[in-house]
């Protein structure tokens, strides 16, 4: 009996799935065919992660996104106008002669230009920005921050105030100049009119830095004023997208903007001189070590043949390589001036220090497995671990012990109980 209820049970289940479907396909079918021949014109001034125009002619971004889960609920298509910047498209918007846009926040006085939907599409934060060439703020001492001209857009009060809070909590004396027209206050770091601007991740340029993330603030996708029915089944799609998965925006935020910033590298004169005069940093590597360096057709590929070549571009340093077969080569290069950096060293601070050297930050993380003997899968401890030399390890259980190999292909042979 109880095999039968469970079997019934999973049918049960099976066939109230199969209805559900059914029936949410029915009525996205039914939507979809009345809207079919709905082409929207969307406002799309290029901004990093929120407007993203790709080499190829395709978009990206958290409004492309967006607009293409909103699709899936209401049939609509899409025109894009990338012409032109934030001002201009939001102009057009104004005018009726876009229908929506996005990456919009809410002003005193907009609700009347445009029409904002019952829920948001995100949040975002502010951002201090500054000119990669303002070498004299520091995103690391806020004390640099005094005297210096903050640019504000004059509407965006909660912003501001969240500004004028951070300021008086650092005991920050600094200028702040009002923006009442969007395109000034866009262009007002270029300008040289203000030190530091009050943005968000839409205004970053490659030749920005950013000084301070404060905390968020929410946007909207937005239609044009004349388009109230459209506004109201916007509304509907992001409710069904929220109900179906309430992290949505959260996720699209994270795709799309990292939790930090890189900003330009400033030097001094010390270390401008330094690289003008140094010779080639020869480094440490072994060559056929997927994906850390690897050739293709004669083409040096991998991790650190990119983070060189990037390192290279923004600093005008040059490296050339030394071989190695092994970990424990590539220390011993550096001991003998042979080579003056290790390229891909796996351990920690700590081992770097018992060898004698100092590690950098990190390139990259990459996942480490340890491969056992099957006849040895059921003992708890009491085993021998092989271990590359050069490698810094220590015992997975205080009874086990360690025995050092040349390089892997011993280490391998060794569990395998061929060495």
């Amino acid at each position: 009996m109880r095999g039968k209820s469970r079997k019934k049970s999973r049918y049960g289940l099976l066939s109230f799935m199969i209805i559900t479907i059914l029936c949410l396909s029915g009525c996205l079918t039914a939507f979809a065919d009345e809207t079919d021949e709905t082409v929207l014109k969307v406002a799309f001034p290029r901004a990093s992660g929120i407007n993203e125009i790709y080499d190829d002619g395709t978009y990206g971004g958290c409004v492309y996104d967006w607009l293409t889960e909103i699709a899936k609920y209401t049939g609509w298509r899409y025109e894009f106008i990338t012409e032109g910047d934030t001002s201009e498209q939001l102009n057009r918007l104004k005018h009726g002669e876009c229908d929506i846009m996005g990456g919009m926040y809410y002003r005193d006085g907009y609700q009347e230009l445009y029409n904002y939907p019952e829920y948001i599409m995100g949040s975002n934060y502010s951002l201090l920005i500054y000119r990669e060439d303002g070498s004299d703020i520091k995103s690391y001492d806020y004390n640099t921050f005094n005297g210096k001209k903050i640019g504000v857009f004059k509407r965006a009060a909660q912003k501001i105030k969240r500004l004028q809070e951070f300021l008086l909590f650092n005991d920050l004396s600094c200028e702040i100049v009002y923006f009442e027209d969007p395109e000034s206050y866009e262009k007002c770091l270029d300008a040289g009119a203000v030190d530091l601007m009050l943005g968000t991740d839409v205004y970053m340029k490659d030749h920005y830095n950013v000084a301070v993330r404060m905390p968020a603030e929410p946007y909207y996708l937005v239609t044009a004023k004349n388009k109230p029915e459209l506004c109201e089944e916007l509304s509907q799609a992001m409710k069904a997208i929220y109900d179906a998965n309430p992290n949505f925006a959260a996720e699209l935020y994270n795709k799309y903007f990292p939790d930090s910033y890189i900003n330009s590298v400033i030097f001094t004169e010390e270390e401008r001189e330094f690289i003008e005069n140094s010779k080639p940093l020869r480094i440490a590597i072994i060559k056929d070590r997927y994906p850390m360096h690897f050739e293709e057709n004669g083409v040096k590929k991998g991790i650190m043949p990119e983070t060189l070549r990037l390192i290279s571009e923004r600093t005008g340093l040059e490296f050339e390589y030394v071989y190695a077969k092994s970990h424990q080569e590539l220390i011993d290069l550096v001991h003998e001036g042979k080579a003056d950096i290790i390229g891909g060293f796996l351990d920690s601070d700590l081992a770097a220090s018992s060898f004698g050297l100092a590690r950098t930050a990190g390139v990259m993380s990459l996942e480490s497995v340890t491969l056992k003997n099957k006849r040895t899968l059921g003992q708890p401890y009491g085993g021998v671990m092989a271990v590359p030399e050069g490698r810094y390890m220590k015992p997975d259980h205080h009874d086990d012990k360690i025995v050092y190999y040349r390089n892997y292909e011993e280490c391998l042979k060794a569990v395998n109980g061929d060495g």
